[in-house]
């Protein structure tokens, strides 16, 4: 994925409007309104549509977009289920002009008092909102469940890829949905060394500019869940 303007054109998530924090956890689900795309100038944009109601599809054929809205949420957890229908070849993460992966999902968190802006000084420019810290959970690559390392297209610090599944080789099968359920706020707190922030963004993105060739995959049943609980 290339380090630039990125047509976010990943379908819909979550209106979260305020539940107080109740002593018992509540799903905030999916909304259409607000999603917007973004995409990198130059280059082929993903298709990132809703199917139906609560699903989108993740289309990249030599192409890479990005679909993200303003969340509010306040919650600790991030549940959604997936599946990948073209999973494209084995790649690797870690290096730019390698990493294509068929589906992510971002969570992007406020600016603290004195951090730098995600993507540092061009942010604005290239048309960003303005946030401090990305987590960036991934189907893609080759590396087991759980493996967790800094973005290679952040600032040291800014951004974490976290591989929740990783590619079957190319002859292989698709796996069918997968169901997850992260702690974001434990796992920013773990990678960032502080408590966490709720995050002000959501965002689903298709990546194959890199090596080519079609990737896609499915995301459904999108929701945050809450209350923030004391830790």
């Amino acid at each position: 994925m290339r380090r630039r303007s990125v047509n976010l054109a990943v379908a819909g998530m979550l209106a979260i409007a305020g539940a107080g924090l109740a002593q018992s956890a509540s799903a905030l689900p999916i909304d259409h309104e607000g999603w917007r795309l973004l995409g990198v100038p130059g280059v082929k944009e993903s298709s990132i549509r809703w199917t139906d109601d609560e699903t989108l599809e993740v289309t990249s054929d030599n192409s890479v977009a990005f679909f993200y809205r303003e969340v509010m949420p306040q919650a600790q957890r991030l549940e959604w289920r997936w599946r990948v229908t073209h999973p494209g070849s084995r790649t690797d993460l870690r290096t730019p002009g390698q990493d294509d992966r068929p589906v992510a999902l971002h969570l992007w968190f406020p600016k603290q008092d004195g951090s730098s802006p995600l993507f540092g000084w061009a942010a604005s420019l290239l048309g960003y909102p303005p946030v401090g810290h990305a987590i960036t959970y991934v189907w893609g690559g080759s590396e087991p469940r759980g493996t967790a390392f800094a973005n290679p297209h952040m600032d040291e610090s800014q951004g974490m890829i976290v591989i929740l599944r990783s590619m079957p080789a190319a002859t292989d099968a698709a796996d069918g949905w997968m169901a997850e359920s992260v702690d974001f706020a434990a796992d920013y707190e773990r990678y960032f060394g502080m408590p966490s922030p709720q995050p002000s963004h959501i965002a689903v993105s298709g990546d194959s500019d890199d090596l080519g060739g079609l990737r896609s995959a499915l995301i459904t049943g999108l929701r945050f869940v809450g209350p923030v609980q004391e830790r």
